[in-house]
């Protein structure tokens, strides 16, 4: 029953508590005289009753002390005024039982009037306690003008009805959500307002959770979609929908399932096809299973979207609803498949490459390569530990190495091992090894070469090395023996010609001399070629002492040696700053000995100019010194170029320069023996240019070796 349809008779009202009158309204004013029918004065029951009138009581609950309200009425009652007390009755005990908050305010007074039982116990109070507050103090209106506006604007538009959501005031101060509604009634020739308030905590609560439950659907990285498989329509749908498929939440609401287009032709046109009944009905069916299936949509602009989607039919009243989360997979597609070119891959290389899991020790893959030495299929090499092929490698050893790729990481790691293979027995590999952080776990990246072939190459390599070595030794002892055993018997020949020639000079005809003279020319020329023999196979010889050479001493020394040649030839020499480097002081002033001393020999009929130096610019990024030994004689013949450095490789007759033919030879030894090469350049006519370079750091030479050899 509303406010406005509330009738009280036209009786008078007096409230009584204690034997004393509370409260008269002007009904009884006139009854009994403003003076008896005044606040204070007694309990006019039987006074009323002696005049003949009839007084009909009601007990008022909730009210803190005993009151009653009297209904006075001028005669006896009869059916009608009856059923209206009667009715005024039940609606004042139905107030009190009301899960709402009912309050009348006078808004003459803007005073409250009554207020049932939950409005005085929200509050904490008693009646009379609630009743003596102003209106406005139970509601966030806080100023009582506000409040009047409002009571002016219902009683304007009676019988109309206002309803808001306001915060209303609790026990002690605190502070609920309400859904107030307001309407003005006009009782005894006064405005009355009925104002009851209703808690609205828990559907605000719920209201909340259900913004927040759809804020979240908005924010998933999933298109969730709720379908009427009846009418193959949209119920809803989240941001993540509408941005996958590059539509609004307005047009695919106001569209069929058929507007997203699918490349399944079963699934196309309006609603979806025949394809997308059968599939509703399958959902219908599998209820409350989950049916997941791959399936790929369009993007307005043509693109396709690749997506795993999962469905399940939920019963909703007399119908079904289907819950619809689409996932786009187009990325994890494309990894797929770059994972799959990768396991390709991996699986035709030659080396066995495993991935293994730090954290567990435990294989994550393996390439067919590596099962297929193992002997084992990849399921059963999968379900090994890391390791546990390896020979002398304990576990512990095998994870304190994972922790050191770890630390240095992304560096690799590389080393010998022995593998167990199929059957039991070992086979040699080089290992490779390195840390990879994927996804916040570290995985060693694991590649191993079988290298039985090379270790076999190696070991007959080392043989051939030592048999070289070996060989070299002996022809070197060979060489030293033998130059010195020929070297005396040549001396000899050499000594007594020379004492014949001098002593029976007088007595010998002129063939005599010319023989004789022969003699010591020829012994002579082959003191020389045993002496260059015996330089040439020293060179890089074992035991001899490596140093920091500073070349400009290296030169001094070489020009020294050439002196009286120099002086004979009255040649010019040009010379620049030369480096230190690493080598054979000795072997060094032999070189430039034998450079410039082919420049000297081989002028021609010019003053010969003779121009050492190293190179502008010539220091190269991997560390070597390029000299140059120039100078302006005859030249050579481009042809001859590689000859000149074979040993006893001559291009001249010895009649018109003299020599062995082993200078240039010894060059190139003493060259690549300290890590360089030796070239020519020059053109008939025009001079040489002989160009070497040398290394910074002097290459390692075993025992007994000859670079040479």
């Amino acid at each position: 029953m509303s406010a406005s349809n509330i009738i009280f008779p036209p009786d008078a009202l007096i409230i009584v508590s204690g034997g004393v009158i509370t409260h008269a309204d002007a009904a009884a004013s006139a009854l009994l005289g403003a003076a008896r029918a005044t606040a204070g004065m007694p309990d006019p029951r039987e006074e009323l009753a002696a005049r003949g009138l009839c007084v009909t009581s009601r007990v008022l609950t909730g009210t803190g002390p005993a009151a009653e309200a009297l209904l006075v009425s001028q005669a006896a009652p009869d059916s009608a005024s009856q059923a209206t007390r009667a009715g005024l009755e039940r609606f004042g005990r139905a107030l009190d039982y009301l899960p709402d908050g009912v309050t009348l305010v006078d808004r003459e007074t803007m005073r409250f009037i009554d207020a049932n039982a939950v409005s005085c116990r929200r509050a904490g109070l008693t009646r009379e306690q609630y009743l003596q507050a102003p209106p406005n103090e139970r509601t966030d209106i806080g100023r009582l003008e506000d409040l009047m506006r409002i009571y002016d604007g219902l009683i304007a538009g009676n019988p109309s009805v206002r309803v808001d959501e306001q915060m209303a005031m609790g026990e002690g101060g605190t502070r609920f959500p309400a859904e107030v509604t307001r309407a003005a009634a006009m009782i005894d020739g006064r405005w009355t307002i009925v104002v009851t308030t209703r808690d609205i905590s828990k559907r605000k609560a719920s209201e909340a959770r259900l913004e927040r439950f759809r804020a979240a659907i908005d924010q998933s990285g999933d298109a969730i979609l709720l379908i009427d498989p009846a009418t193959r329509r949209y119920l809803d749908v989240n941001e993540t929908a509408c941005r996958m498929f590059g539509l609004t939440r307005e047009q695919m609401l106001a569209g069929a399932v058929g507007m997203v287009a699918t490349d399944d032709p079963e699934r196309q046109g309006p609603g979806g096809g025949d394809g997308v009944g059968r599939m509703y009905e399958r959902l219908i069916n599998a209820y409350p299973r989950l049916l997941t299936e791959e399936q790929n949509f369009f993007h307005p602009d043509g693109s396709l979207i690749q997506t795993e989607a999962t469905r399940r039919a939920v019963p909703s009243g007399n119908g079904w609803i289907i819950i619809s989360t689409i996932r786009d997979i187009s990325e994890r597609k494309a990894a797929q498949r770059v994972l799959e070119r990768f396991r390709f891959a991996m699986d035709h290389v030659g080396d066995a490459l495993t991935l293994s899991d730090r954290e567990t020790m435990t294989y994550l893959d393996v390439n067919t390569e590596a099962a297929r030495r193992a002997g084992v299929s990849r399921e059963e090499y999968l379900r090994q530990r890391p390791g546990h092929r390896l020979r002398n490698t304990s576990p512990q050893a095998l994870e304190a190495l994972y922790d050191l790729l770890i630390a240095e990481s992304p560096a690799v790691r590389k080393g010998e091992y022995e593998l167990m293979q199929a059957g039991g027995t070992y086979y040699p590999c080089e290992i490779w090894r390195t840390a990879v952080n994927i996804d916040g776990r570290w995985i060693i990246v694991t590649s191993s070469r079988d290298i039985t072939d090379r270790k076999r190459a190696e070991t007959e390599l080392q043989r051939r090395m030592e048999d070289l070595t070996r060989s070299n030794e002996e022809l070197e002892r060979f060489a030293y023996v033998a130059s010195h055993d020929l070297s005396e018997p040549l001396r000899m020949v050499g000594s007594y010609t020379q004492l014949l020639e001098r002593r029976y000079k007088d007595r010998l005809d002129g063939d005599a001399l010319d023989f004789m003279g022969y003699i010591v020319d020829g012994s002579r020329r082959m003191k020389q070629l045993i002496d260059d023999l015996l330089t040439y196979s020293r060179v890089g010889r074992s035991g001899r002492h490596r140093e920091d050479v500073a070349m400009d001493g290296v030169l001094d020394d070489a020009l020294k040696n050439l002196e009286q040649l120099i002086a004979d030839k009255s040649a010019v020499i040009e010379r620049g700053p030369l480096p230190v480097i690493p080598g054979d002081r000795t072997a060094l002033v032999q070189l430039l000995q034998n450079l410039v001393g082919n420049a000297l020999k081989f002028a021609g009929t010019r003053q010969p100019v003779v121009k050492i130096e190293v190179e502008e610019g010539a220091e190269a990024p991997a560390g070597n010194w390029t000299f140059s030994v120039s100078d302006n004689g005859i030249g050579i013949e481009p042809k001859y170029f590689d000859r000149i450095f074979v040993i006893f490789q001559r291009l001249h007759a010895r009649d018109k320069y003299e020599g062995t033919g082993i200078g240039l030879a010894i060059c190139k030894k003493i060259v690549e023996y300290h890590g360089g090469r030796i070239w020519v350049e020059s053109q008939p006519g025009r001079g040489t240019t002989f160009r070497f370079s040398l290394s910074t750091s002097l290459p390692d030479v075993g025992t007994g070796s000859d670079p040479g050899s």
